[in-house]
C-alpha cells in the first residue's frame, strides 16, 4: 500500500467503519467495515502549494454524505496551534447533499470537474464557465472555508460520488497533478447510476 506503516498520528482519516489501515486514526461511523479511499493521501498530498485536505463524497440514495477524509500531519499541527476546534473534514461531516445541491451535489450531477480559486470568494463566471450549466448554485460550507483558513479546492466526479482536495493558499491554476482529471471530458457515470438507484427507490 502507498499508504504504508506510519505513527498513528501521521494523518488523520475519518470513514464509515474501520480502516484496513493500522496507521490510519479512524472513528467508527457505522458499523460496515469500509475502508479510506486509497486516492485520499494521494491527491491532498499533490494538491499544491498548501494542500491540505481530501474528502470521499458518497451517493447513498438520492445523497451524497461524508465517506473518508484524510488531512496531513502538519495540517493537524497547524490547526491545534491555531486553537481551532475541530478540523474542516470533521466539520463537514455534519453536511449532506442533494444531487445538484451546492458543489459536491452539482459536479457529481453534471459530471464535471470543478476547479474554483477560492472557497471563501468563489467567482459566479469561473463556475459557470466551468460547469456550463450551474443554475446558481452555491458553496454550502463558505463560513468553514473562513474558519478555517481554506482557499484553493477541487471537485471530481465519480460514478458514486465526488472526491474533494483543498488548500490553504489561492492558486492561480490547477496543479500539474490534477490537469488531466480537470480537463478530460468524463462521462456521466453518475447520472446513470442515480437514475438505476431512484428507480430501485421506486420500485
Amino acid at each position: 500500500s502507498r499508504f504504508g506503516p506510519q505513527p498513528l498520528l501521521a494523518r488523520s482519516c475519518s470513514h464509515r467503519g474501520r480502516c484496513r489501515f493500522a496507521s490510519c486514526k479512524s472513528s467508527t461511523m457505522a458499523a460496515a467495515d469500509v475502508p479510506c479511499h486509497p486516492k485520499l493521501q494521494e491527491m491532498a498530498d499533490n494538491f499544491t502549494p498548501g494542500g491540505c485536505y481530501a474528502i470521499e463524497w458518497k451517493l447513498d440514495g438520492d445523497i451524497l454524505v461524508h465517506r473518508s477524509h484524510y488531512n496531513p500531519s502538519w495540517r493537524l499541527e497547524g490547526v491545534k496551534r491555531q486553537g481551532l476546534k475541530g478540523l474542516y473534514t470533521t466539520e463537514s461531516t455534519k453536511y449532506t447533499f442533494q444531487v445538484g445541491q451546492g458543489f459536491v451535489g452539482k459536479v457529481f450531477e453534471a459530471q464535471k470537474p470543478l476547479f474554483v480559486r477560492d472557497l471563501q470568494a468563489p467567482d459566479p463566471e469561473e463556475v459557470k464557465d466551468a460547469m456550463q450549466s450551474w443554475y446558481g448554485a452555491s458553496f454550502l460550507r463558505f463560513a468553514l472555508a473562513q474558519e478555517y483558513g481554506l482557499h484553493s479546492a477541487i471537485f471530481l466526479p465519480l460514478q458514486d460520488g465526488v472526491l474533494e482536495v483543498g488548500s490553504t493558499v489561492v492558486m492561480a491554476e490547477v496543479p500539474k497533478y490534477f490537469a488531466a482529471y480537470h480537463s478530460s471530458e468524463m462521462p456521466p457515470l453518475a447520472t446513470s447510476a442515480y437514475r438505476s438507484s431512484m428507480a430501485n427507490k421506486g420500485s
